[in-house]
This record gives C-alpha cells, sequence and structure tokens, in this order.
C-alpha cells in the first residue's frame, strides 16, 4: 500500500502502469480485436512465459481451449439468453433438449476447469513464478480463480438443466 501511495498513484492516477493491459477497459469495438488480444497474451507472458512458448502445455490448453469449445461455449450463450417457447425462431430444444445442452457444458467447464487445475499446478511446480513481482504472482492466482469459479458456476447451472430438463434456475 504505502509504495501504492507514494509512487504508483502519484505518476499514473487511475490508470494502471504500462503492461497491466490485462485489466485495462476498452471499448467493444477494440476488445474484439485481434490486436488487443494479442497485447493480453503478450503482457501476460511477462508474469509467464510458458504461456507464450509453443512447447509447452501452458501454451497448448488455452489455445486448445480456445479452439475445442467455442462451439459448446457459444452455444452455452444461446441457451442461456434466449427464453425459446414454441413460437419463437430461436425454439431448437427439439432437436437438442436443455438436458443434452446441459450435459454438454458440464462436459466442457470440466474439462476447462480441469486444464485451469494443470496449468496452475505447471506454473507452480516449475517455478515460472520466480522472479514475477507480487503483483504478478496474485494476477496468475486470481486469475485461475476465476477460471475454476466461473465453470463451477457453470457446471451448477448445467446440472440444473440435467435435472429438470430447463436453463429456468438461471432467469429465476
Amino acid at each position: 500500500e504505502n509504495h501504492y501511495k507514494k509512487s504508483l498513484k502519484p505518476k499514473y492516477g487511475q490508470k494502471l502502469p504500462p503492461g497491466a493491459v490485462l485489466l485495462d477497459s476498452a471499448p467493444l469495438s477494440q476488445a474484439l480485436t485481434g490486436k488487443h488480444w494479442a497485447n493480453i497474451w503478450a503482457t501476460y507472458s511477462l508474469i509467464d512465459p510458458a504461456y507464450s512458448d509453443s512447447s509447452t502445455f501452458q501454451f497448448w490448453v488455452d489455445v486448445g481451449n480456445g479452439h475445442c469449445f467455442l462451439i459448446p461455449s457459444l452455444l452455452f450463450s444461446f441457451c442461456i439468453t434466449f427464453d425459446a417457447d414454441e413460437s419463437s425462431i430461436f425454439y431448437w430444444n427439439e432437436i437438442v433438449s436443455p438436458r443434452t445442452q446441459g450435459l454438454i457444458v458440464c462436459l466442457f467447464q470440466y474439462v476447462m476447469m480441469q486444464g485451469t487445475f494443470l496449468y496452475y499446478a505447471s506454473y507452480i511446480y516449475s517455478k515460472k513464478w520466480v522472479g514475477v513481482s507480487l503483483g504478478g504472482k496474485l494476477f496468475v492466482t486470481i486469475a485461475n480463480i476465476l477460471w475454476v469459479i466461473f465453470p463451477a458456476i457453470a457446471i451448477v447451472a448445467a446440472y440444473h438443466a440435467v435435472h429438470d430438463n430447463s436453463w429456468q434456475v438461471l432467469r429465476s
């Protein structure tokens, strides 16, 4: 806190120091660009060099999740966004029931959570944290905690979708 008040706050005010693009706000038009995400990836690589090394697990677990789970992520987003009934153009529960959707969501969220546990264990075991600032260590830890909490919440919602054959749990 002392370092923040004496050094960072006067120099940067409310803005984070350069390289903290991970926490910067960005307009949607910028947030959806490849350049923005390349900056995020490069910045995260400063606190975990394995993240940008294509010979490491850290690199491939993230790339793999990004590519393999795009369609299930869009499916989940669609399912929880549209309250479709038989009169809706979005009605597709006869094609893929909420129960089946829930099973798919549960499976892919579990795999993402497992990848997070393996990623973080690898980060710690391979000592990628050595030489990283306390802020960097905290960021990696908090980011990985979020990658456990949100999939866990999705798994609970998916359980209800399987049990109730409905996404109503997200709408109540």
